[in-house]
This record gives C-alpha cells, structure tokens and sequence, in this order.
C-alpha cells in the first residue's frame, strides 16, 4: 500500500465510534504490518480484530469519560476519595482484575524498589488512578501514557480534581516515542499489546530509561483461559542476555518481573563516552 491508501484506511478506520480518539500512529502500523496479507474489506475486518485486541477488549462497553471524570468528583465529595478511586477502576478489565490484591501489588513492588520520585507508565489505561492509593508523596512525578484520547483527558481531569500537580496524561505511542528517563517505569500487561503490534519486546524494553522496569502479565487471558508464555519466554531472555537484577512477584491472577535496569543505563552511558572519547 502506498501512503495515500494507508493514510486512507487510517480514517476510516479512526471514524468508527468504536476507534475514534485512537492515536494515528497505533492505526498504521497495524496497517502497514498486515496490508501484505491482506486487502480491502478483509484488511480492514483485521485491522480492527487487532485493535479490538490491544484496546477493544479491555472495555467491556466503552463508557463515557466526560461522565465518568463527573461521577468521580461526584462520588470524591459524597462517599470519599478511597470509594471514588475503587469505584472508577472497574470500569477497565484490566485494574479491576487487580483490585482484590492492590493494596499488595505496589506496597511490595514499592519494598524492591523503593518509593520513587517518578514514574513513566505506559500502556496505563486506567492505573494512574491507583496513584491515590500508592501511599506515595503528593510531589511524585508521574506520567501516564495511552492511545485513547478520551481516556487521557479523563485522567488530567482526575488529576485535577486530586490536585496531583506533577501528575500528567498524554496522548500517545509508547513505540515510536522515548518520554525520558524515571525512577520507575510501569509496564502492566502491555507487552501481549506489542505483539499483536509485531512490535519487539526487547527493543522496546531495552529504549525505556529507568531505574527500575516493572513488567505484569496476566495469569489467564481475558477469556479466562491460561495466558500465553511467549512474551513471558522473550522477558526472561531479556534478562539473562544482559545480566540483569530481577525479583518475581506472584499474586492470583497477576505474575510481575521487577527489574533493576539502572545496571544497564550504566553500561550504555559508559559504552557512549568510550564511544566518544575514540572519535576524538
């Protein structure tokens, strides 16, 4: 396909209500991964099939977030900021299949790594709203990143009525884009999304700059059948092949990897002086 025809299908794909407010760039590279197999009708059906998968599935209906920011101040003034936040997070399959162990989940993260001062999470869906409950400094900075702009609004506007002032969502592909270095880089049941992208899980994981990378997978799919181990298979190679730190947290339907990968920011940033000291 040739950019017309790719930028084309981009559309009308994105002006379906299902997929309006999806980044453009996710859209694409969909497109370009499967428009050598497939064509017209059939490719955009399978576009979609992908879409549906790492973003469809995660809403049993698509709710309305303008409503929902609403209902949260709503509920936040009413019934208390810890009803307000649980109350949101089962509005996403995938937070509110951490909800029977969130208390758990960051305080034992939080014991390996230590309380950050920042944290870079991506795919977040909604995680960030976990943020009130993290028992972390009203300071920490925190960025959030997805694809669904009405999602990402939805956060700003919960950060706001929080007063997070150093918490921000932004509309965006975690892919194609670096967002700088953090303390903590959050990367919650995101990888199956890359690979239905045929994205690589370890080059992605090897551009992400942090301290600390935290990497979830779930334990059965959102069918409830036993989860897939590739992307499990291709984390443990990530480690061993570069000598990584890494301790395993296993809670009943959620299997997280927390990584210290500052060992590695070491090696490149010495490997990029030595690399500069010989061009002189």
């Amino acid at each position: 396909m040739n950019e017309k025809e790719i930028e084309s299908l981009t559309d009308k794909v994105l002006s379906s209500h299902k997929y309006k407010g999806l980044h453009p760039a996710v859209v694409e590279r969909i497109i370009n991964d499967l428009s050598g197999k497939y064509q017209g009708e059939v490719l955009e059906k399978k576009v979609k099939e992908k879409l549906h998968k790492i973003f469809g599935a995660f809403f049993v209906h698509l709710p309305d977030f303008k409503r929902l920011a609403k209902k949260f101040e709503k509920d936040l003034k009413e019934k208390g900021e810890s009803f307000a936040v649980l109350n949101l997070l089962k509005y996403q399959t995938s937070t509110r299949e951490r909800l029977p162990f969130y208390e758990d989940f960051y305080k034992e993260v939080f014991r390996i790594t230590g309380k950050p001062k920042s944290i870079l999470d991506l795919g977040c869906g909604f995680n960030p709203v976990f943020l009130a409950l993290m028992n972390l400094a009203k300071d920490t900075e925190y960025l959030a990143v997805d694809i669904f702009k009405p999602e990402i609004d939805c956060l700003n506007k919960i950060f706001q009525i929080l007063k997070y002032k150093n918490a921000k969502a932004v509309w965006g592909d975690a892919v194609s884009k670096n967002f700088g270095k953090f303390d903590v880089c959050l990367v919650l049941k995101f990888l199956p999304c890359l690979k239905e992208q045929n994205c690589s899980v370890q080059r992605f994981l090897d551009t992400t700059s942090c301290r600390w990378l935290v990497v979830s997978f779930p334990k059965t799919n959102l069918a409830g059948r036993r989860q897939k181990e590739t992307e499990e298979k291709e984390l443990s190679e990530f480690i061993e092949s570069r000598n990584l730190r890494c301790k395993i947290i296993e809670f009943s339907n959620e299997k997280v990897f927390v990584i210290y990968k500052h060992h590695l920011e070491d090696v490149r940033s010495h490997l990029q002086g030595e690399m500069k000291r010989n061009e002189i």
